[in-house]
């Protein structure tokens, strides 16, 4: 099951009950013999357990039913059901695990989404880096006219530049980049971190 999934079926779980889930599992209770409580009006049940557990998680709500009807609590009067206010809070104790189980990958997924987007440059760094880039493509073509005695395109295109520019900002661009434009960036990143530790230096 993929992260999205999983966070998928948390949040489900956690969603309010429907009014006919709510009742069902109330008769559900009843059918085995026990109780509303007494000092609720008769007739009107019902509408009190509908306007209070309108709001709690269903896992919860299923969860404290289930043990209810199953005799899992100490110390539980199994005459009659909670009082509204009660079977509320119960249910949201029970809800705890799924709660903190929605945090937990609601917090993988935000540090897997911050790990891969692209870094953001302020304006000067920008401009650093536009400095340094323009200086070492010129040493760059200087050194492939020597190395191959051929004559080298004088200026990147645009295309070009924003290449770079997109290479800069993205940490994972580099599988998509031959072999000489791989070590091309490093040595640009290498300058860079030199450049903003001599800066700091200062």
């Amino acid at each position: 099951m993929t992260l999205v999934e999983q966070i998928t079926e948390a949040e489900n779980a956690l969603r309010i009950p429907a009014r006919d889930e709510i009742l069902a599992g109330l008769k559900w209770l009843l059918d085995t013999g026990i109780s509303y409580p007494v000092s609720l009006p008769h007739g009107e049940e019902e509408d009190a357990y509908l306007a209070v557990l309108k709001n709690v998680p269903v896992c919860g709500l299923r969860k404290v039913l289930s043990k209810i009807r199953n005799g899992q609590y100490e110390n539980f009067n199994y005459a009659f059901i909670p009082l509204p206010a009660e079977l509320a809070a119960m249910s949201r104790a029970e809800a705890k695990t799924e709660r903190d189980d929605l945090v937990r990958l609601r917090e993988t997924r935000q540090t897997l989404e911050s790990n891969t987007k692209p870094a953001v440059h302020d304006e000067a760094t920008k401009a650093r880096i536009g400095k340094m880039l323009e200086a070492f493509r010129a040493e760059h073509r200087a050194r492939k006219e020597a190395e191959r005695g051929v004559a080298v395109e004088e200026e990147d295109s645009p295309e070009q530049i924003e290449r770079w520019e997109k290479i800069m900002a993205m940490p994972d661009a580099a599988r998509e980049l031959s072999a000489d434009e791989i070590a091309h960036r490093r040595t640009v990143s290498a300058k860079l971190d030199k450049a903003e530790q001599n800066e700091a230096a200062a």
